[in-house]
């Protein structure tokens, strides 16, 4: 079961190594081609921050948080036995947060481009990564709320 975890681990950051690549090559840092006007746009800019900018500048202290959530996470999932509903939440979150993390180490910043508007509010511009993190987030929120918890009641046995 968690080899299916980690392949969606796995294509989700190729699907998001492969979308800044191309963004990178052919547009220019900040700017913008519309896609569907008042709506969707790429948009290529630099993220040193976390979620809406927040810790802007701390690059050290993200990638420190970002390792010790995904070295935190992983522990989780090797030490349970994964319900079939929730490999691909963990997969997500797994892809999503490496995915972040390597622009962090390679460009000491996260590449962004997804820029939309939504009922006139421009939302932070954003990438595949960040859309795997808050969809495995949400998904994992749904299971709990709905009382299915996140794992089966036997332990691995390693």
């Amino acid at each position: 079961m968690k080899k299916w975890l980690y392949f969606v681990g796995t294509f989700i950051i190729l699907l998001d190594r492969v979308t800044k690549i191309i963004v990178m090559n052919l547009i220019e840092l900040g700017e913008s081609i519309t896609v569907i006007p008042n709506y969707l746009y790429i948009t290529y800019i630099k993220n040193d921050g976390a979620a809406w900018g927040m810790f802007s500048g701390n690059t050290i202290f993200l990638l420190f948080m970002t390792l010790i959530t995904l070295i935190i996470l992983i522990k989780v999932i090797n030490e349970m036995d994964i319900k079939f509903i929730n490999v691909l939440s963990y997969g997500l979150l797994i892809g999503g947060i490496i995915g972040n993390l390597i622009d962090r180490i390679i460009y000491g910043s996260v590449i962004d481009f997804i820029d939309t508007y939504i009922f006139t509010y421009d939302y932070p511009v954003f990438n595949v990564s960040d859309m795997a993190i808050v969809i495995g987030t949400s998904l994992l929120i749904i299971e709990i709320l709905k009382g299915g918890g996140l794992k089966d009641e036997k332990v691995n046995s390693r």
